[in-house]
């Protein structure tokens, strides 16, 4: 694999594919089996767990967790210090903001937004358009409707 796009930091585990386009920045870990698409940057500090696949034209930020067998559609943007749980799915263009947190299974639909801090508990289910305020948790299994505001700092129940 020779990509001069790959910090020679970086560490890039056997049948990973990261598409020569694509930029991985210094001390960044690619699990087995990860696939990164075109026009990718993954920012320095960053894990991505095995079996991950990144589509086309996304940002990820530094020290981010992406957790095994994530699927992350294109144009979405992860800032730092994020945390996304195995199994989970990032919609086309969503948007998750720093520090954020989502558990195992959760769904982001596309065009949905996460601000600074928010909270999303495991099998949760947030639908396209729908904006998380900051530090608001959505418990594990509860469902946010499309285009609906969830208010900074309050708890969406199941």
């Amino acid at each position: 694999m020779t990509n001069s796009n790959i910090h020679p930091t970086a560490i890039i585990l056997p049948d990973a594919h990261i598409d020569a386009s694509a930029t991985v920045n210094k001390y960044v870990r690619i699990g087995e089996r990860v696939s990164i698409n075109a026009n990718v940057t993954v920012g320095d500090g960053t894990i991505v767990g095995e079996g991950a696949i990144v589509y086309e034209d996304v940002i990820i930020g530094e020290v981010t967790n992406i957790g095994a067998n994530v699927s992350i559609s294109a144009g979405a943007i992860i800032h730092n210090a994020a945390f996304v749980g195995a199994d989970a799915f990032i919609g086309t263009n969503a948007r998750i903001g720093e520090s954020a947190r989502i558990g195992a299974g959760a769904i982001i639909h596309s065009g949905a937004s996460l601000c600074v801090g928010a909270w999303i508990g495991e099998s949760a289910i947030i639908h396209s358009g729908a904006r998380i305020g900051a530090y608001a948790i959505v418990n594990a299994g509860a469902v946010v409707s499309a285009y609906a505001i969830v208010s900074a700092s309050t708890i969406v129940e199941r």
